[in-house]
């Protein structure tokens, strides 16, 4: 009888995201990448496929070469494969594909560059890993064009598309215009299970699915993080050996568990049939990707359902989070945009490709992924990261501006476009300066978009609205629990941990964009407490209503752009039409921008505004004492710091200063006014428990205004950037 056997694949993926604290990166080195690799040394039969993004690499070897140094010897001996993917592992299915090419060469070439330029037999690096496994029918083209041969997806992809359980132990290949891929399926039972199960129970599961013709595998690929930086796992995987013991027993098998690379199994047995999936990701995934209340639907639709039904019970597709979060589409849509005005100076011809490489790798620096979507954990909530994308950006469009107005493609001085650049249905304004770039959304309460200050670089209105997220209720239902039975808040309701107490406090939800320069007319009653957890009485119908553009001009160092909107408050039990006119003028020498405003009684009847112009900045870290509020004299305001709330009557303006970026923004009113300010915290859950995140800080100067029959009502407001 013929001994049954298993082939065993194991990799690791292994990730920090681009703008990642040094420390956060130093401590999973010590806890995880280097431990792991220095237990695996010691057992030469045990073999793994190993990614790290191009980043976290380029960090390690600079900062802990340590690290380097035993994976060199494990890669000499032919221990672990090297497997590639985006430098700065972007979402592929979201980037041009000349940047998924070039960004997937760029990480072979280092990999090739720090592990193998001593081999004579240099190992062809043809595996990839797909970020957060996204995957999209049209990858294998250009993946196939960047020297890719396998990738690894969700063994979920395949039973959505009706294979049975049993056809999951052998890789497949797929194409798309003929140009060919094979496919592995992560084994979902082993991604459970390592390191969490006892090796003894994953050794009965490989056991279970051994077969005796020799072709079948198991097929596991994770993220590295498991083994030492997961809450627990460092005592559970290196103090109480998790690890050696599964490796031990790994070798003491190995007569019938043949450990292969997942390039050894690729080349010696190959795929064994077609296949063709969907768009997909793991299956979280897939739920997160829903709004909150479609994804509480899918979540009791599954509780539901048979098991047999399940495979063919999907969830959303990856792109809605650019639509689920519009903050996320707008650094998206920008990055395409730097990516286009790239590939259109190289097309010229009249710019030598080593001009163009500073630009292009800031590009593929600002399409990491984790700022363009949220789980259950960090990504998109983490300004950290938000800003480590946006400043690549601003620097990309910094080189891009100098190098479009050398050749001519652009105007030398300021510009104004007016086209549709977050790809939405709507034009934005766009205008270009040497020491500002801003971005307006007519369509969006003639609001500012965005507002760059190039010689940092760094975007000063990157404020996440809060919205509501399917956890939420989790931490409300938790800290009921809590307070009925009279227990402390650190661990409450189970699973449900918190950073600090009456966390469901700060739970408040935005109805609209956190932008700047909205126009609320507010109710008689507003206070700053209700604008601040927006509950206010909202008078008008202007905050994110379309605006008019008038008109747009530029000359010589100077822009303005004119919008207006007929619109209409509630005044007196009716409404009243009221026309509101905002004239944005910028000037190109001191970094300096007015608003404008008008606001115009256009009928016969006297009425009485409350007018309260909002903008939000964020610089990021709000108790730092390096970043504060500060008086037009030169004081610092009390209180001082970002997350501070302030009501201060007869304001001139203020100002906020950051020494750490070496930033100071100044904004000045016309007339004197009464001025709010509070701090914009989301509340957002990590690794270790639910946290406030400081998302920005809101200044919103407010003057109550009556106005007679046709009466005017004008103000203006400064905002200046600089450096410190």
């Amino acid at each position: 009888m013929t001994k049954k056997t298993i082939n065993l694949c194991l990799g690791v993926h292994n990730h920090q995201p681009v703008g990642n604290f040094d420390h956060v990166l130093a401590e999973a080195c010590e806890k995880c990448y280097l431990p792991f690799f220095q237990v695996l040394e010691r057992f030469p039969k045990v073999k793994f496929s190993v990614h790290f993004t191009g980043y976290l690499l380029h960090w390690i070897a600079k900062n802990y070469p340590e690290v380097i140094s035993v994976m060199d010897k494990l890669h000499a001996r032919g221990q672990i494969e090297l497997v590639t993917g985006g430098f700065y592992e972007p979402i592929m299915a979201i980037i041009p594909d000349c940047d998924k090419v070039g960004q997937i060469r760029k990480l072979t070439a280092y990999l090739e560059k720090l592990f193998c330029s001593k081999q004579a037999n240099k190992e062809i690096i043809d595996g990839m890993w797909l970020a957060e496994r996204v995957w999209e029918p049209h990858l294998p083209k250009p993946l196939v064009e960047a020297g890719i041969k396998y990738v690894c997806v969700d063994d979920s992809h395949f039973r959505s598309v009706g294979l049975h359980d049993s056809e999951l132990y052998r890789c497949y290949v797929t194409e798309e215009d003929g140009n060919k891929l094979d496919i592995f399926p992560i084994n979902q039972n082993l991604r459970y299970m390592i390191p969490f199960e006892t090796p003894e129970k994953i050794i009965e599961y490989l056991k279970s699915i051994a077969t005796s013709e020799g072709d079948a595998g198991a097929f596991y690929f994770d993220d590295g993080e498991k083994f030492g930086v997961w809450p627990h796992t460092y005592e559970s995987v290196y103090k109480d050996g998790w690890l050696e013991k599964f490796f031990t027993i790994l070798e003491k098998n190995s007569d019938w568990i043949h450990i292969k690379t997942f390039g050894e199994y690729n080349r010696t047995i190959g795929p064994s049939g077609r296949v063709y999936l969907p768009t997909a990701s793991y299956a979280e995934m897939m739920e997160w990707a829903l709004p909150a209340d479609r994804a509480a639907v899918l979540e009791d639709g599954l509780h539901k359902v048979d098991e047999l039904y399940k495979p063919f019970l999907k969830g959303g597709f990856w792109r809605n989070f650019l639509v689920k979060y519009p903050e996320g589409n707008q650094l998206h849509k920008k990055m395409l945009h730097a990516s286009k005005r790239l590939q259109k100076l190289r097309a010229s011809g009249k710019v030598d490709e080593s001009q163009l490489l500073d630009a292009q790798d800031k590009i593929w620096q600002a399409q990491s992924n984790d700022p363009f979507w949220h789980g259950v954990f960090g990504g998109l909530y983490l300004t950290n990261l938000r800003t480590a994308n946006f400043q690549a950006a601003v620097a990309a469009d910094v080189a891009l501006d100098a190098l479009e107005q050398k050749i001519g493609l652009a105007p030398k001085g300021i510009s104004v476009e007016t086209f549709d650049i977050d790809l939405d249905g709507f034009d934005e304004v766009v205008i270009r300066g040497d020491k500002i770039n801003a971005c307006l959304a007519p369509h969006y309460g003639g609001a500012l978009l965005e507002l760059d200050y190039k010689p940092r670089p760094f975007n000063l209105t990157d404020t996440l609205s809060r919205r509501k997220e399917p956890y939420h209720e989790k931490l409300k239902q938790a800290q009921q629990k809590t307070e009925d039975d009279h227990e402390g808040a650190k661990t409450i309701h189970g699973q449900v941990v918190t950073k600090e107490a009456n966390l469901s406090d700060y739970l408040a939800y935005d109805w609209y964009r956190r932008l700047s320069f909205l126009d609320h007319f507010l109710g008689s009653h507003a206070k700053l407490k209700d604008l601040a957890t927006c509950h206010y009485p909202e008078q008008g119908d202007f905050v994110h209503k379309p605006y008019k553009v008038v008109s747009t001009e530029a000359s010589g160092n100077k822009a303005q752009v004119r919008l207006e909107r007929d619109g209409h408050i509630w005044f007196d039990h009716k409404h009243r039409t009221l026309n509101v006119s905002k004239i944005y003028s910028f000037d190109y020498d001191t970094a300096q921008m007015k608003v404008a405003y008008q606001l115009t009684n256009t009928s016969d009847e006297p009425i009485s505004l409350w007018f309260a112009p909002e903008m939000n900045f964020n610089f990021l870290a709000p108790d730092a004492s390096d970043r504060y509020f500060f008086e037009l004299t030169g004081e610092k305001c009390e209180p001082a710091e970002l997350a501070g709330k302030d009501d201060k009557a007869n304001s001139d303006g203020i100002g906020i200063a950051d020494e750490w970026l070496g930033i100071k923004v100044l904004l000045k009113w016309s007339q004197k006014a009464r001025m709010w300010r509070y701090p914009v915290f989301s509340v957002s859950n990590s690794e270790s428990g639910f946290e406030r995140i400081y998302q920005g800080s809101a200044i919103v100067p407010n003057w109550h205004v009556d106005l007679k029959g046709r009466e005017k009502f004008e103000v203006e407001i400064y905002l200046t950037v600089g450096g410190l």
